[in-house]
């Protein structure tokens, strides 16, 4: 949120979260990431790359996902998907394949791209349910 304009009115330091899902490892995505989930111990859920960058940096509430991966979490189930896009750490280093995320909830589902390119697979997504929203 902090480096987006157009989110420049949010204080990260006031953000609740009990889940951080990261599509991909670009500064823009983890900065923030860090800080909450520092401050609300929120798990964070990302690619294995991801995931063990987190751990190296003290944050051990962490589950990893790859692309083909489903898990049962007590808000629903999650489906990890490729996204088409890269990603890198803010030091240049492999962040792992960029990840989407298809949410079945009670209260409804939906499918969380990251900043992903369009692509022919994302007509596929439909086959894992009924979409309340993209």
């Amino acid at each position: 949120m902090t480096p987006n304009e157009l989110a420049k009115h949010i204080n990260v330091n006031e953000v609740p979260a009990d889940y951080i899902f990261v599509s991909h490892a670009h500064f823009d995505h983890i900065n923030d990431a860090v800080n909450i989930a520092l401050r609300t111990n929120a798990k964070v859920v990302g690619n294995w790359e991801i995931h063990s960058w987190f751990n190296k940096g003290g944050i051990s509430n962490t589950q990893p996902m790859n692309p083909g991966g489903k898990w049962g979490f007590e808000f629903g189930t999650v489906r990890c998907v490729p996204a088409h896009h890269s990603s890198s750490f803010p030091d240049g280093s492999y962040g792992g394949v960029a990840s989407g995320f298809v949410f079945q909830t009670p209260e409804g589902s939906f499918y969380y791209t990251g900043d992903a390119a369009l692509s022919l697979e994302m007509q596929l997504i439909k086959r894992f349910g009924k979409l309340d929203f993209w």
